[in-house]
């Protein structure tokens, strides 16, 4: 596993490439409140890392950092929405942070082809970004209407 820092700690970020060499668009994907762990039986982890694989094989690079690690957030609702107003921006920090260190990955990222995806409270971090930044490179996914 590769890291960056951000915030003065180190960030554990999972790397995903795709089989072919040379320089690829990169997706940053930010999880949810279940963090990358096993919640009440789901496996939230898993569900990323195979969305994860898939990319990876359609041709992206994708980083999933572990943003809780900034703040030591363990994963749950129980956990982290009562800590969410104290380390929301620190978060969305880290995440610009993994965005950057994408960016510095020449020997395989295409730097001007970067983007945030987002799960859950990811989602809404990924949304905050795009307000917070105009140079953040944000995507909506999944946003079709179920009704």
């Amino acid at each position: 596993m590769a890291t960056f820092n951000s915030g003065g700690n180190p960030i554990t970020v999972d790397v995903f490439l795709p089989a072919a060499g040379g320089l690829h668009p990169a997706i940053v994907v930010a999880y949810g409140t279940e963090g990358l762990g096993v919640i009440r039986g789901y496996d939230a982890g898993a569900a990323i890392r195979g969305f994860a694989e898939y990319l990876a094989d359609a041709g992206f690079v994708v980083l999933v950092p572990h943003y809780f690690e900034r703040t030591q957030t363990l994963p749950g609702f129980e956990t982290v929405l009562p800590v969410y107003a104290r380390y929301r921006d620190g978060w969305l920090e880290t995440l610009d942070d993994c965005l950057n260190y994408a960016a510095s990955r020449t020997a395989d990222v295409d730097k001007t082809k970067i983007g945030l995806l987002g799960f859950s409270l990811g989602g809404h971090l990924r949304g905050a970004a795009a307000i917070k930044s105009s140079k953040q490179r944000t995507a909506d996914f999944f946003s079709k209407h179920l009704g």
